[in-house]
């Protein structure tokens, strides 16, 4: 089943022959992936989530909604990881002159270790987004699909030849609200194992989906392939036969002990020995 709507298309998938069908046609590196546990919610980045439940904790305590200048928390969290995380971090960023690809650097970073920024984790793969969609959880799931080149060239005609990737960051209200890729110069194994990079949208007010309402495209640039639950163990079982598994995604110790959590919720016979 298949709706569509400006820019945007949204696919329900009934047997995973639906699911290859759909990806098989996405050009590699054109289109970039995300997936999620619940197919009912809406995309939104850590930093917009977190500052969303301050506002709500803030009307439940005073009794009417205040909007908080979000911008402005968002540079105290770089200032403060900035300050500090050299007393934590084995490597530094490598001396880049470009103070906002320096700032995008710094964000890949921070969101790698937890801290909640403006960035949206995305793949290139879409059976790794489908490990995510499956990944925890027992309702329908989604994968999202990005067109980041059909967003660029909209955003290149609109902005007249700017180079509006520098300006992110720059938060002047009144301007049409856009959205860039961005893969970071300083690689972690966990991105290159989850042929990881990001999505930036260019404020920190607005979700995904209302960004995505500025671009008014007459071609698809998103998509949002929707999983349902009934087909949930079958695409973990096609999952580990790709080795797409907690292990090979998130390498090291933190990985194997993901994968034990997976293992018991899933086959317990997995953690026995073959023989």
């Amino acid at each position: 089943m298949i709706k569509k709507s400006s820019g945007y298309e949204e696919i329900k998938i009934c047997k995973w022959e639906d699911f290859d069908e759909a990806v098989r046609e996405l050009d590699f590196r054109t289109w970039v992936f995300r997936g999620h546990y619940d197919a009912s919610f809406e995309l939104k980045t850590s930093l917009y989530r977190m500052l969303e439940e301050v506002e709500d904790l803030i009307e439940k305590k005073k009794g009417k909604r205040q909007k908080l200048v979000k911008d402005r928390r968002e540079e105290i969290l770089l200032e403060k990881f900035q300050s500090t995380a050299h007393l934590y971090l084995k490597h530094s960023l490598p001396e880049i002159n470009d103070k906002h690809t320096n700032r995008l650097e710094w964000n890949a970073i921070m969101q790698h270790y937890g801290t909640p920024t403006r960035l949206l984790d995305v793949t290139l793969s879409p059976y790794i987004a489908m490990y995510f969609a499956l990944e925890k959880g027992s309702t329908d799931c989604c994968v999202f699909a990005f067109n980041h080149k059909i967003l660029k060239e909209f955003d290149e005609e609109y902005f007249s030849g700017e180079d509006f990737a520098k300006e992110v960051f720059a938060n002047r209200k009144g301007d049409r609200s856009f959205i860039i890729p961005f893969d970071p110069s300083l690689k972690t194994e966990r991105i290159l194992a989850q042929q990881g990079l990001f999505l930036v949208p260019s404020n920190n007010y607005e979700t995904f989906n209302e960004i995505l309402k500025h671009y008014n495209l007459k071609r698809i640039a998103c998509k949002k392939i929707i999983i349902p639950s009934s087909l949930r163990l079958e695409g973990n079982i096609r999952l580990q036969r790709m080795n797409i598994t907690t292990k090979s995604l998130f390498p090291g110790l933190e990985g194997f002990c993901r994968s034990l959590r997976y293992e018991v919720m899933h086959n317990i016979k997995l953690l026995e020995k073959i023989c």
